[in-house]
């Protein structure tokens, strides 16, 4: 549907394509920074909140001094993250197969999926190493320099932890004026001294309850339309047949996210609560995290046909290899969390085992945990449409489930088909959202926040 959207804003250019992509990429990457800053927005501390009433902080005032600079640690993390997602997404927006055409954009990610196309390992290789390359930089340049800049927001000064170090950051720092700028400061007032009064006026005037009310009916006559217009003519069985496949995938991606819970929050737990581990590991964990998943697929493919193995059951790792990552990385930021003299105070009074996770561990990493299990299911079902429908030269192999549905009727062009397992997908998607994330929310807000 993004191609079609964009072909018809920009016809006959190739720069469609190119928005097509960065479209693709972007929406993998933004949904898990918007679900860590809500996740700190309600993880606020209650007299941080208290300060800001008593000072008579405005509406942007209290997001630029408080809760924007509370949420910089775990939006840098989860940043991260969000760089390993758009790497998995690049290999599948710079290569798309379409209406039986194959759409081919210059990069890296087009560059992996010929490799793929024609099982050549010899590219593979290289591919992994230019990969490994960019990741590196990334590190060095971007997020380690970010790290240590990330210090100063943290709620809570912990003096046993070692502190990011960066060359490329004291290189910066050492500059006389550079020195002289804060460049967060300059970004909060500039916009501090936007005119935003135009805006309170009319959340004052209007009541933006009738307002949501007004877009949420043009919102739902516009999807009822588009149902009538899809799915017209598509008989009623098939219809229950593509729920069918959508529960299908719906089981895997649940049970999936159990069985990754199950092995990454004691490790990441293990890893947060040690200082200097999680300094040391932090670098290769981000490494691991970047790397497309992609990569990986050629051997399981390999692996499936060789021993002929179920297509099914053995196809679903593929589903939490780059998805997986999202779970550890908030299970260690929330053990980072740990107050060290909340810890020694546990031990002191004895708890250990069992008790020492239901009283300490637990309820501390709850809303980050939250935070990871929404963000790493939203991966799951996006790579259910690669995981379900991998090529690998010549040999394809198809499980059945919503992903291979939606990803053979866009190879063969079928719109109609398409919208339906698109529409089906994001009810699922939007039922476990309302009656499951929503409720794990809300539970750990109420049970494990200070507001």
């Amino acid at each position: 549907f993004s191609i079609i959207f964009f072909m018809e804003i920009f016809p006959n250019s190739f720069f469609a394509i190119e928005c097509v992509a960065i479209f693709a990429i972007f929406t993998s990457q933004v949904w898990n920074m918007i679900f860590s800053f809500y996740q700190s927005i309600i993880a606020l501390p209650k007299e941080l909140k208290e300060v800001s009433i008593v000072y008579k902080f405005s509406f942007w005032q209290r997001f630029f001094r408080l809760e924007l600079p509370y949420s910089i640690p775990n939006l840098i993390w989860n940043s991260m993250m969000s760089i390993s997602s758009g790497w998995f997404f690049v290999v599948l927006s710079e290569s798309i197969f379409f209406a039986n055409n194959h759409i081919v954009l210059p990069g890296l990610g087009s560059y992996i999926g010929k490799a793929i196309l024609e099982a050549n390992f010899t590219a593979i290789s290289y591919s992994i190493f230019a990969m490994f390359c960019v990741i590196l930089l990334h590190d060095q340049l971007f997020f380690r320099p970010l790290l240590v800049w990330s210090e100063k927001f943290k709620f809570f000064i912990d003096n046993n932890a070692p502190y990011y170090s960066s060359w490329f950051y004291n290189l910066f720092n050492e500059c006389n004026l550079l020195k002289k700028i804060d460049f967060y400061y300059i970004f909060m007032k500039f916009f501090m001294n936007v005119n935003f009064i135009f805006f309170l006026k009319i959340k004052n005037k209007f009541k933006l309850e009738g307002f949501y009310t007004f877009v949420k009916i043009v919102i739902f006559c516009f999807l009822l339309f588009l149902i009538y217009f899809f799915l017209k003519n598509i008989i009623i069985f098939e219809i229950i047949n593509v729920f069918y496949l959508c529960t299908l995938t719906g089981i895997k991606v649940v049970l999936l996210i159990f069985l990754a819970s199950l092995v990454w929050v004691p490790v990441g737990v293990f890893i947060g609560l040690n200082k200097k581990l999680s300094f040391f590991l932090q670098p290769i964990i981000q490494f691991l995290a970047a790397f497309p998943a992609n990569f990986f697929y050629p051997l399981i493919i390999i692996l499936i046909l060789s021993y002929k193995l179920n297509h099914d059951f053995w196809t679903m790792p593929l589903m939490i290899l780059g998805t997986q990552w999202y779970i550890l990385f908030n299970v260690i930021a929330g053990a980072n969390s740990i107050s060290t003299d909340l810890y020694y105070v546990s031990l002191n009074f004895g708890l250990t085992g069992y008790n020492l996770w239901k009283r300490l561990f637990l309820p501390s990493i709850f809303p980050n945990y939250v935070t990871g299990v929404v963000t790493a299911a939203g991966g799951c079902w996006n790579a259910s449409i690669v995981a379900e429908f991998v090529q690998w030269g010549n040999d394809t192999i198809i499980s059945t489930g919503i992903g291979s549905y939606i990803s053979n009727c866009t190879m063969l062009g079928d719109f109609s088909r398409i919208f339906l397992g698109i529409f089906v997908m994001s009810l699922y998607v939007l039922f476990l959202n309302r009656f499951l994330w929503k409720r794990l929310y809300n539970f750990s807000a109420e049970k494990f926040l200070v507001n």
